[in-house]
């Protein structure tokens, strides 16, 4: 089954919208990880949190496959 679906660039840029998507999970498999998670059965681990600032480094070091389970940015202090 091929899928097409339009995107509005101008809208995209605007509304600073993002498109993400995996190659390693179907949406029924990322819905039912998040129910999980809103029902506190797992967690994630967060192995490294980095400021806003940060986040050049941080893609960086996802780049070259050096952090250990998951970063987050963390916004104020």
């Amino acid at each position: 089954m091929e899928a097409h679906f339009t995107v509005d660039p101008g809208r995209m840029l605007y509304d600073m919208l993002e498109i993400h998507g995996s190659r390693y999970v179907s949406l029924a498999e990322l819905q039912q990880t998040l129910e999980l998670l809103r029902q506190k059965r797992v967690r994630a681990i967060v192995s490294r949190t980095f400021p806003l600032e940060g986040a050049e480094e941080a893609h960086e070091l996802l780049r070259k496959n050096a952090l250990v389970g998951r970063a987050a940015l963390l916004q104020g202090g």
